[in-house]
């Protein structure tokens, strides 16, 4: 009972170092909400709802001292947060493109998925974080994938900014990733055939999200928002930004409400324009999808943000597509946020909880390369120490149930030996003695051979290159003026192995040669080279690596 008990309390410090709870921090442009959330078997449920105003004077980006202010505002207010946080940047500023990678498997998409997603990219591949989601199964050889890169700079900002204000995130994705991963996890039941359309109305952009069979079909960010419904109320009533706010906020309707007042009449009126615009451009990019769908189209619209706190939205976006629209807060599926929330939008701070959380179907972390998070380090160092512990604690367990057994086998050989001596000279008391101890010392002999077999295991050890240093070098030596595409990459314990495009056979004798110079292998060699048409030869190369056996 005692070794039950020690083993079940190693296995709960291990699982103390999964995601048990998790805080997502949306940041906008008027303001920042925080969803504190922890896990329940499958499910998120929230715990805590805090929201911050930032102080504005106009439809302006506010600067980072005031977002670092009201950060701290509100997570002083907020009480202790989890460790793991988890943030967004606005998909504005990203690139997102659908591809198909030529391989199958998340780790090998990895090794390559900066080599296929540069031609997608409109900047230098080394100054773009790269991350991708299987977006679809793998079909036939390739796998469809959304790619996102975002330049390094902007997250290196990010990340300043948040801490400024003491906060240090383990995951950054994309708002419209975060947007995605809510309505996945509240409509577990997505693949119905119908096109499923999330707008994120924000204070300076919207965000617009299309999702077929629980895959993002599109992601696109549209240059209007709050603020423009603002500023054409501003005009309207010859009033300063933060009072055509207010009456936004208090007076405001999509779609006037019947015997309402002059002054609703003439705001509702102000604001048409610019909703009329926003319903256009969605229009515009959901357009290519619906037309290429067979029969008639099932659709659903659900809105976010702080625009769709707006009165009557629903109900303008309804009539405009033709179609069942509600806010995205309104479908059940979390428990705990109604009681737990204070009335902010929350799309896109719940779905980063969610993904903090493990939960989230598109989990997208642009925290990568030399932004890599020191936190999830220490952590898989903990969990490393406590799996050994655990290891250790289990081998000791046995060694001491092997040598407990070893004793009683010992005693129990011992009396056979005796019994058969004993038997053998009252049955042949003239005979030869058969020696009945000699076979128990054999028995002894195999025991402690199996004994020895066993305390080996604790002696096993190893190491070898990792498979980021193999990719490392590889990039660093690759000559850059060849053109070359990189079709395969495997990288063994022993072995790297890699499939290409070349130009001419000479190229690939010039990988050669430059992969030579890698103090990492001790061989590289180009088995074979072939014509693929279209002026381009296949190669095929073989490194092995240092200390690998022949």
């Amino acid at each position: 009972m005692e070794r039950d008990a020690v083993i079940g309390r190693v296995l709960e410090l291990a699982g103390e170092g999964s995601p048990g709870r998790a805080v997502g921090l949306d940041v906008g442009t008027s303001g920042v909400r925080a969803v504190i959330a922890r896990r329940a078997g499958r499910h998120l449920r929230v715990e805590r709802v805090c929201a911050a105003e930032i102080p504005r004077v106009g439809p302006v980006k506010p600067p980072p001292e005031a977002v670092a202010e009201a950060l701290r505002g509100l997570l002083g207010g907020c009480g202790r947060l989890p460790s793991r946080v988890v943030v967004s940047v606005p998909l504005s500023s990203a690139v997102v493109r659908s591809i198909t990678v030529p391989l199958q498997g998340r780790g090998r998409i990895r090794q390559v998925i900066k080599f296929h997603a540069e031609p997608h990219i409109p900047f230098p591949i080394e100054e773009v974080v790269v991350d991708f989601h299987e977006a679809q199964p793998a079909e036939g050889e390739g796998t469809p994938v959304l790619i996102a890169g975002v330049k390094k700079d902007l997250i290196a900002r990010q990340l300043e900014a948040f801490a400024a204000a003491g906060v240090d995130p383990e995951i950054v994705t994309l708002d419209a990733f975060a947007l995605a991963n809510n309505y996945l996890m509240r409509a577990r039941a997505a693949g119905d055939g119908g096109l499923v359309v999330l707008v994120k109305i924000g204070a300076s952009r919207t965000v617009l999200v299309a999702l077929r069979d629980g895959s993002i079909r599109l992601a696109r960010s549209i240059s209007v928002g709050g603020d423009d419904l603002t500023e054409a109320i501003q005009k309207e009533l010859a009033v300063d930004f933060p009072s055509a706010e207010r009456l936004k906020r208090e007076t405001g309707a999509a779609v006037a409400a019947a015997g309402a007042g002059e002054e609703a009449k003439r705001i509702s009126a102000a604001m048409g324009p610019v909703l009329a615009r926003l319903v256009r451009e969605a229009d515009l990019s959901l357009r290519p999808l619906t037309t290429g769908m067979k029969g008639p189209v099932e659709s659903r619209i659900y809105l976010a943000g702080g625009g769709a706190l707006l009165g009557g939205m629903c109900e303008f976006w309804g009539r405009e597509f033709g179609c069942e629209t509600h806010r995205l807060s309104e479908i059940d599926g979390i428990p705990g946020e109604r009681d737990g929330g204070n009335g902010a939008d929350t799309g896109v701070a719940t779905g980063l909880a969610a993904q903090g959380l493990g939960l989230a179907a598109v989990p997208v972390n642009l925290r990568r390369e030399e932004f890599a998070h020191a936190g999830a380090a220490a952590r898989a160092r903990r969990q490393l120490l406590v799996g050994a512990g655990l290891a250790l604690a289990i081998i000791g367990v046995l060694g001491y149930g092997f040598t407990v057994s070893l004793v009683d086998r010992r005693r129990e050989h011992a009396l056979l030996a005796s019994e058969i001596e004993r038997v053998h000279r009252e049955t042949f008391p003239d005979g030869r003695p058969l020696r009945a101890a000699a076979v128990a010392a054999d028995m002894l002999q195999r025991l402690e051979a199996y004994q020895k077999t066993f305390e080996s295991y604790s002696a096993l050890s190893g190491s070898a290159v990792s498979s980021l240093e193999v990719l490392r070098e590889v990039s660093a030596l690759m000559p850059q003026e060849l053109k070359t595409q990189v079709t395969g990459l495997v990288i063994g314990q022993g072995t790297m192995e890699m499939d290409g495009l070349v130009n001419s056979p000479g190229d690939a004798d010039r990988i050669k040669l430059a992969l030579q110079k890698s103090p990492l292998f001790r061989s590289v060699e180009v088995p074979s080279t072939s014509s693929a048409g279209s002026g381009k030869h296949r190669f095929k190369l073989v490194a092995v690596m240092r200390g690998a056996g022949a």
